[in-house]
């Protein structure tokens, strides 16, 4: 019998973490109508209405749907719930896990370190373990960790790419690559599993590979900024600057995307554009000056640099 926890702290430390994580994201930016959000949180009005008392597994479901939509604060609440209804079975709360690994790894490896003791040969603690491994950048414990979690569940593709992610950071892109295909293999139209995959090819120095696979990514995840920039840097690093920079403005305002442009110069080693890029950024309207000063004192550097080098 697994122990209950005392429900109150633990859901309001958790609302707590999550507010204190996210509280600065969108600050400066409207409230929108969220269309999805709305269909979403009526459905699950109507659903309650019609089938009595929530039980676990809708409320699983129902915080699935509202983790996919950013809302991690209901998310929370469902998991919550969905655990308290059924105690014994630890998928609520591997799914709170994921949730406070977004704000906080360190204190979300915590928790699965605690559901690992209950549940030692569920695949799902030993994963999280290591995504909250990588999200600090220890790259050799992520890498045991999710080594072992593919051991127990070798047909997830999320375990398997997150293992070819760790390969990648620690340079061993052929290794990365088996992840990936047989990700790909698993779950073909899984729009994380096709980030990662096409990562590795930018890494592989491929990006003319790496493009269709990031297209494909898109496709089924447009509202993603990550996979967008991704697809922009493959466009870029093949030298089509302006379908690049058309990408990156898909994605954020005019200055985040002159910074990106600057970046693929840079990557490609044309400094003096770089820089030419990175100010044209800095006369933009944008919160990004920071980030891009950072970058520009790197390009000049790096001219300087190759000028020194540069036989007399």
């Amino acid at each position: 019998m697994i122990e209950r926890k005392p429900t109150s702290a633990v859901l309001l430390s958790l609302l707590a973490l999550l507010a204190s994580g996210c509280g600065s994201l969108g600050a400066d930016q409207p409230a929108l109508y969220d269309r999805e959000g709305a269909r979403g949180q009526y459905r699950d009005m109507m659903e309650s209405q019609l089938l009595g008392p929530p039980s676990a597994e809708s409320k699983l479901a129902e915080g699935d749907r509202h983790h996919r939509r950013g809302d991690l604060q209901r998310a929370v609440l469902a998991y919550f719930e969905s655990a308290r209804l059924e105690p014994e079975n630890i998928v609520a709360r591997l799914r709170l896990a994921h949730v406070v690994l977004q704000v906080n790894p360190e204190r979300a490896m915590l928790e699965f370190d605690k559901l690992l003791k209950e549940a030692p040969e569920h695949a799902g603690p030993i994963f999280g373990i290591g995504l909250a491994h990588l999200a600090i950048g220890e790259l050799p414990q992520a890498r045991s960790a999710l080594e072992r979690a593919v051991t127990l569940d070798p047909d997830s593709p999320a375990i398997r790419s997150a293992l070819g992610s760790v390969y990648d950071r620690m340079g061993d892109h052929e290794r990365a690559r088996g992840m990936f295909d047989v990700a790909a293999l698993q779950a073909p139209d899984e729009p994380r599993v096709l980030n990662n995959r096409g990562v590795s090819m930018l890494l592989d120095h491929d990006p003319a590979k790496a493009e269709p696979v990031l297209r494909r990514a898109v496709l089924l995840d447009p509202d993603n900024p990550v996979t967008r920039n991704n697809l922009g840097l493959a466009l870029g690093l093949q030298g089509r600057y302006d379908d690049a920079l058309q990408t990156f403005r898909k994605v954020g305002d005019e200055q985040a995307a002159r910074n990106n442009l600057g970046y693929v110069y840079y990557l490609q080693g044309e400094h003096e554009q770089a820089i030419a890029t990175y100010e044209r950024a800095l006369l933009e309207g944008g919160t990004h000056a920071a980030t891009i000063v950072q970058n520009l004192k790197l390009a000049e550097a790096a001219l300087e640099r190759a000028g020194s080098a540069a036989p007399r």
